[in-house]
Order: structure tokens, then sequence, then C-alpha cells
């Protein structure tokens, strides 16, 4: 894939989830980006795409993937570091919704 086709599904993909709702034709460029040859740029480009994309779905299992593989991809980055520490706030939450009790139906 050339670097003018990772740009322009690049902002495909942003325009299909910004504007159209079409997410999950979003979802395929961005992993289409990401899956090309190693080029930093767009490939982390794609993957804060993802992250921005299933934080706007709720799809909070594949978000905690995306951020945990950009966390450790980016690693010593300050992109990393948000990224870590936006993954451990969602493992806090899911424990303390876990762990609340349960109301008597």
């Amino acid at each position: 894939m050339s670097p003018e086709d990772r740009d322009a599904r690049l902002r495909l993909a942003a325009l299909l989830e910004r504007h159209l709702a079409g997410y999950d034709e979003a979802e395929r460029l961005y992993l289409e980006v990401r899956g090309a040859e190693p080029d930093a740029r767009p490939e982390m480009a794609a993957s804060n795409g993802l992250i921005d994309l299933y934080t706007k779905t709720g799809r909070r299992a594949r978000l905690k993937v995306e951020l945990a593989r950009f966390a450790e991809r980016y690693r010593g980055s300050a992109q990393a570091d948000g990224a870590a520490r936006r993954l451990r706030e969602l493992k806090a939450e899911d424990a303390a919704t876990s762990e609340s009790p349960r109301s008597p139906t």
C-alpha cells in the first residue's frame, strides 16, 4: 500500500466515523492501514482512530485491547503513557462494577 493510499484511507475512515456513522467501514480502513507495510506515522494514526472509534461506539473490550496494544507499541512516549493510564481506568471501572453489590430483584 502506497503512502498516498494510507493517507486517503485514514481521511476516509475519519470522515466515515465522525460524520457518517460508518463505524464498521471506518474500522476496516483503520485496520487496513495499520496492517500495511510498517510506517510509524500512519500506523499510529490508525491506532488512534481505532481508539476514538471504540470509545465512541462503546466497544469496551476492543478499546481495552487497542489501548494495551498502543501502550506496548509506543512505550516510552507520552501517548503510550496516556493509553496505559486510560486502560488502568477502564480496568478499575470494570472491577468496581463487578464488585458492587447487586440490588435485590
